[in-house]
């Protein structure tokens, strides 16, 4: 019984801890903040956060960060700075190296991708 009550406790913290991130992701979020609204400290919370979901809290905040990232550059002309800004990242340049990391792409050629992909699309050209 107390196993099952520290499991769903753990669950309800990552629940938490995700929906702040999700409410949260263009600010600073940092694990000490998290931490601090999900009531837990930063080192138990780091360990909790990898054991459930398979992945770093730090590396779960760039995940979301640029799959919104990815949405703005899709369907916005807006700039890189710009939407660096909106997502949470301090500057564009860490914001490229990021994306690029994580997508393989630069943020300038993942939305060159997207509208030849759409242009393909409206053309009538299947897409491959």
């Amino acid at each position: 019984m107390l196993r099952r009550l520290t499991q769903e406790h753990q669950d309800h913290v990552i629940t938490r801890v995700m929906q702040y991130v999700e409410m949260n992701y263009f600010r600073s979020c940092t694990l000490q903040s998290v931490s601090t609204h999900v009531h837990v400290t930063p080192n138990y919370l780091s360990h909790l956060f990898k054991k459930e979901t398979g992945q770093g809290f730090s590396q779960y905040v760039s995940r979301r960060r640029i799959e919104k990232a990815k949405l703005l550059l899709h369907r916005t002309r807006q700039s890189m700075a710009d939407i660096a800004e909106q997502t949470g990242f301090d500057n564009s340049s860490y914001f490229t190296t990021v994306f690029k990391q994580m997508t393989g792409v630069s943020p300038r050629e993942y939305r060159k991708q997207k509208d030849e992909q759409v242009d393909k699309e409206i053309g009538g050209i299947p897409h491959k």
